[in-house]
Order: C-alpha cells, then structure tokens, then sequence
C-alpha cells in the first residue's frame, strides 16, 4: 500500500495549462472535475478509521514562465474535498496518517525524504570531486607542456648564444683613384 503512495506521487505527466480555479472544502468529486477537468492520477488508498473511503487526486500544471511542474494534490473522504495541497508530497502522507488510513508516523517519511536528499547531495558532491580532479589533471598536464615548451625555448637560446650565426661581412668594394 505505502509503494503504492509512493509511486502515486513520484509519477504524473503534465495537465491543465491556465490557471486553475479556488477549490473549497467539501467540494465533491463532480464539482472538482467540472472546475479542473479529470486529474492526471487518481487513486482510491484506503479507508478512515470511521469506515469512510478515502481518494487522492494529482493535477500536473506547468507554470507558465519556467519548465517546472507544480503539483496539486487532493484528497477526498467520502467523496468530498477533505484538503489539499501545492508541491508537498509529504502533505498527503501526514494527511493519510491522521486520517488513519496510513500508519506509520508521518516523521518517518521526512526523515526518508531528508535521506534522499543527503544521497542526492553526496553524489552532487561526489560529481563534483571527480570534475575537479579531471580539472587538475588537465592543469597539470598544460603546465608539463608550458614547462618544457619554455626548457626548449632556452636551450635553443643558449645554442644560439654559444654558437652565434656567422656574421656575413660585406664585399669590400674596390676603392676608385
């Protein structure tokens, strides 16, 4: 069940590109529709501790000056617009969780989350030694050139110094009487 949740929010593709109109609690499942049209995921997770079924609806929208997605999250009990949320996966899993419909402790997926975000950090960082390294590399490497570049240049100037070019004499013109 909780792969299940997961999945729901790590997936999607994209959806309604105007603006999208004010939601209300107690909003049902036909009034949303109407507002947003159909959304772009849509499962039923489980059942309330009072027996109530429980839905949670995903919208895709592009904001319309950059190329990242926003993503609406819904959830409904018993058919009606129990709350909702903007870019905050973890809002319906703390959500689900008081609900009952989750149990686990909502602290866990933060924690989750948190660790994801430290692995996605140590491999930036990881990346990032790797390009430095491929970068002294290189450095050194130009340099070795540089360096013997500069040793040939000066031996050609000490051959040139210890074995200067003949100097060409002019033909000594014959004098007129």
């Amino acid at each position: 069940m909780l792969f299940l949740i997961i999945c729901l929010f790590a997936c999607g593709c994209a959806a309604p590109g105007k603006k999208l109109p004010s939601l209300e609690h107690g909003f049902t499942r036909e009034n949303v529709t109407q507002l947003w049209g159909n959304p772009t995921q849509k499962s039923t997770v489980g059942r309330t501790r009072d027996n109530y079924s429980v839905e949670v609806w995903e919208y895709y929208k592009k904001k319309s000056l950059s190329k990242k997605e926003e993503t609406y999250i819904l959830i409904f009990v018993d058919g009606e617009l129990y709350s909702w949320a903007v870019n905050n996966p973890a809002f319906a899993f703390k959500e689900l969780a008081k609900l009952g419909v989750l149990r686990f402790d909502p602290l866990t997926f933060e924690a989750q989350q948190n660790q994801l975000r430290l692995q996605s950090i140590t491999e930036q960082a990881q990346q990032t030694r790797k390009m430095m390294e491929i970068i002294r590399t290189y450095q050194d490497i130009n340099n070795t050139r540089l360096q013997l570049l500069d040793q040939q240049q000066r031996r050609i100037l000490q051959q040139q110094l210890l074995f200067p070019p003949p100097k060409f004499q002019q033909p000594i013109k014959p004098q007129r009487r």
